[in-house]
């Protein structure tokens, strides 16, 4: 523990001409979390443990998910999973993404046959993460080929579009140039902001994510680190074990570093987002830490017609938890069924 805190405090110092306002204090929530949860462990018993999340019961066998792979229009060969049957739900996200740790994983198995149990869902890992082709060029043209290639192969006329963090970026690329493809849109977190506004604070809190990526993506206190801000601070230890070893498997140093910095992109699909004619639905946890709420209430206002649900808690990443990932499914159910 002592030797996570001089890390920290280290990186701080040479750090400090990034850090002011609101992103020392993300900093600093990080710390405070990991040692609460560090003191916490030591003082629990065996017996007292938390216990993990129970996967899914169905009433029927569970077939393993299918893996396939693509060629984008540019020649990288990009791998997807389906899963289940019905009307067809797209997974659109590039960063920690691995179809095989997803699916190897209690907590992500469950959540994701849980989002399947009414549908055909597909999830992809772009180019450069999981097991899709490795590379360091990184772009928004880029990732809207892997989409694009990903739903021509699995031969979808329509389906439901997820754009969950900076996936939304694509997603909202995707609608804007095929929009007689998608049947309805759905956004969670969306790391889209509108260009002609300056958030300074959140410009240095991006600076410090490249940091801390560049010094450290290696390193387990700097993953954890990640795992407070992205989780949230009630995030249980499978929990923060699951995101980490996401982390770890998702990308290499080199590919995350080139990655973020490809998100530095001025046009982040805001510009697009006048545009959208397809019923949209964008839901945003309130006390989300790494992506401003105020980012998806100026989404919500720019698409014509969008549906805007604020959710509680502060988890950036996916809703693992029994409770919240139901809540979280149901309101999309609900909103498929709606429209």
């Amino acid at each position: 523990m002592d030797d996570f805190i001089e890390i920290v405090f280290d990186w701080i110092g040479e750090n400090e001409n990034v850090l002011s306002g609101m992103v020392a204090i993300a900093v600093l929530i990080g710390l405070v979390v990991t040692g609460v949860r560090w003191f916490t462990q030591r003082s629990q018993t065996a017996s007292k443990k938390r216990p993990a999340v129970p996967e899914i019961e169905l009433n029927e066998p569970v077939l393993d998910q299918k893996i396939r792979y693509c060629r984008t229009s540019d020649g990288f060969r990009i791998a997807y999973a389906v899963l289940g049957e019905g009307t067809p739900i797209v997974r659109s996200l590039g960063w920690y993404t691995h179809l095989e740790v997803e699916w190897s994983s209690p907590l992500g198995r469950s959540f994701w046959l849980r989002l399947s149990r009414n549908h055909q869902l597909i999830r992809y890992d772009g180019r450069g993460m999981g097991l899709s082709e490795s590379t360091t060029e990184f772009s928004a043209e880029n990732r809207l080929k892997d989409l694009e290639a990903v739903v021509d192969a699995a031969g979808l006329d329509q389906f439901a579009l997820l754009g969950t963090s900076e996936g939304s970026r694509t997603a909202l690329r995707y609608v804007a140039k095929h929009p007689e493809r998608v049947s309805h849109l759905i956004l969670y977190g969306a790391l889209v902001k509108n260009a002609e506004k300056t958030d300074h604070d959140q410009i240095k809190l991006e600076k410090m994510y490249l940091s801390m990526v560049e010094a450290g993506w290696d390193k387990e206190s700097h993953r954890k680190m990640f795992a407070d801000l992205f989780l949230g601070l009630s995030a249980s230890t499978e929990e923060i074990n699951y995101f980490v070893e996401m982390q770890r498997s998702s990308a290499s140093q080199e590919v995350a570093t080139a990655y973020i910095r490809s998100l530095a992109e001025r046009e982040q699909g805001f510009e697009v987002a006048g545009q959208i004619r397809v019923p949209t639905l964008i839901l945003h946890p309130k006390d989300d830490q790494i992506v401003p709420f105020q980012n998806s209430l100026d989404l919500a206002a720019e698409i014509p017609g969008a549906r805007l649900k604020p959710l509680d808690g502060d988890c950036h990443w996916l809703l693992l938890k029994s409770a919240r990932s139901e809540e979280y499914i149901n309101t999309i159910e609900a909103f498929l069924r709606d429209d």
